[in-house]
């Protein structure tokens, strides 16, 4: 099964946030705290201002209609890298892809964005620890395909009440890690693979009420545990 994902689509321009000082005669109150304690306004008329590291890249971003489906296929349109200060248009998702970084093993910089910056991430063939994206509560789609996500990192999701699409293709998450997905009832397009996915997951699968596409091909999901599923989720559709 092919799982790496491509966001190719039409570029649009990139917009970066100017910081401007004034020429005044009188020192103002704001002018005299501290760069670090001052407290900015994140948006602009133009959109929403999302703050990268200023040294470095995090990887491409890429933008679409906030309004579209997440289990849609409709392509993202890349808008440049994450780095510095970056204006989301207004009405847009934005989408970090971390695949092409060159560091691909420190991840802390996500722990310096905003709960409200992202809404979906891409990190593919890492050694990640997913509890530095726990505090993204407006995360509606994670990809994590080739990972070596085990299942006690699971419980970090739990946090993310509007994860809809997630993908753990060829990670190490086995049925123990099917335990803690079952509690992020907010799923409706899951993937799974890999042997050590087996008939015991499915109790925890069928919880999963919102379910709207589970694909688990290459699991170790027999066929008569693909039909309890089909059974029991009766508006999922199964692949198998």
């Amino acid at each position: 099964m092919k799982w790496i994902y491509s966001v190719t689509a039409i570029p649009i321009a990139l917009m970066l946030v100017g910081i401007m000082g004034g020429c005044n005669q009188s020192t103002s109150k704001q002018d005299m705290i501290a760069p670090e304690e001052r407290q900015e306004d994140p948006n602009t008329e133009a959109g929403r201002v999302v703050r990268f590291p200023a040294n470095r890249s995090l990887g491409s971003l890429h933008v679409r209609d906030a309004s579209i489906s997440w289990l849609s296929l409709e392509p993202w349109q890349p808008m440049g890298v994450a780095k510095d200060y970056v204006t989301v248009p207004t009405g847009k998702a934005l989408l970090l892809d971390m695949t092409e970084r060159t560091d691909r093993h420190d991840f802390s910089p996500l722990a310096s964005l905003q709960p409200q910056d992202l809404q979906a991430l891409v990190i593919q063939r890492a050694n990640v620890d997913i509890r530095v994206v726990s505090r993204m509560n407006d995360l509606r789609w994670l990809l994590l395909a080739g990972t070596k996500v085990c299942d006690h990192e699971l419980s970090a999701l739990v946090t993310l009440s509007k994860l809809e699409k997630l993908d753990l293709t060829a990670t190490n998450v086995t049925d123990e890690g099917v335990i803690h997905l079952a509690k992020v009832v907010t799923l409706r397009d899951l993937t799974l693979g890999g042997d050590s996915i087996t008939d015991e997951s499915i109790p925890y699968l069928l919880k999963l009420q919102r379910i709207e596409r589970l694909d688990l091909r290459g699991s170790g999901i027999s066929e008569e545990g693909a039909k309890r599923l089909e059974n029991g989720l009766p508006n999922c559709r199964i692949q198998h």
